[in-house]
């Protein structure tokens, strides 16, 4: 059973949550520049890419929120890019109400089941839940885990909204990051407006492997072993990245389950559904 869902004691209701964002996103300005996705979307890991990217080395994991902070904390971020923008990183989802700041950037989307594994145990590993993984599905795909809305209407929010009226930020899968990444990060960079041919690119992919950053994880942070029996292993910050890897967590009435709620946008992105 649950220990609680993400903040949502703290957060209080839709409209107050909306009315704080708004407030957060002032003094955003056209020249700074957004990493948007939903939760355990590979938004860390594009971050850390483009930090050494932008700056020519790479940063500390403690410092990473420093250089590219959420947003409401962007006020005094470093200007990185080319432009003298700042570059911001956000798991909200798209609102008219605060969308006027996304005017640059890049909407990061991952195969929705790989995201729902990753936050299980991302939610294990942060106390927010101590259930099985087939008691936890249900609550991701209607949106109670965690304040941003589940992962398809977040989703459909950006691709509805932000590329339809802004072709300056594109909409870039996960696993084509992973398959083929100097060409979609060059993409990425684009978005933010810098200059896709920098030759320290590769260098900074390489660095920033899957493996490199779950040593430098072991290196600087204390894991926390919440959740019994699971493997400690599963409770890292970057835990697998492996595109594909729900195949050993769904269960198929979980695949079936994830299908009826959310298969239509797989589909829409080019994933094969579950069943």
């Amino acid at each position: 059973m649950p220990l609680r869902t993400h903040y949502n004691a703290i957060k209080g209701s839709s409209a107050i949550r909306d009315l704080v964002n708004r407030s957060r996103h002032i003094g955003v300005r056209q020249s700074d520049a957004f990493i948007a996705s939903y939760p355990r979307s590979g938004n860390t890991w594009v971050k850390l890419v483009l930090i050494h990217v932008l700056t020519g080395k790479p940063s500390a994991l403690e410092m990473q929120d420093e250089i590219v902070p959420y947003v409401g904390n962007h006020r005094s971020a470093p200007a990185i890019l080319p432009n003298g923008g700042r570059l911001i990183k956000t798991h909200e989802p798209f609102k008219p109400s605060y969308g006027g700041a996304y005017r640059n950037g890049v909407y990061i989307v991952r195969d929705g089941r790989d995201v729902a594994v990753s936050y299980y145990y991302y939610s294990l590993r942060r106390r927010w839940f101590d259930g099985s993984f087939s008691d936890f599905l249900p609550r991701f795909l209607a949106g109670r885990i965690g304040v941003y809305g589940s992962w398809h209407e977040h989703v459909l929010s950006w691709s509805r909204n932000a590329q339809g009226k802004n072709d300056r930020m594109p909409i870039v899968r996960y696993e084509d990051l992973v398959a083929r990444p100097i060409d979609t990060f060059s993409e990425v960079l684009r978005g933010i407006g810098a200059n896709p041919t920098n030759t320290i690119l590769p260098e900074a992919v390489e660095h920033h492997s899957f493996d490199n950053l779950r040593n430098l994880e072991a290196s600087t942070q204390h894991l926390s072993q919440s959740g019994g029996a699971v493997d400690a292993g599963q409770l890292r910050f970057f835990r697998s990245g492996a595109p594909g890897a729900w195949h050993s967590t769904f269960a198929d009435r979980d695949a079936r389950e994830f299908d009826a709620v959310a298969g239509a946008v797989l589909r829409q992105f080019g994933y094969e559904p579950s069943t």
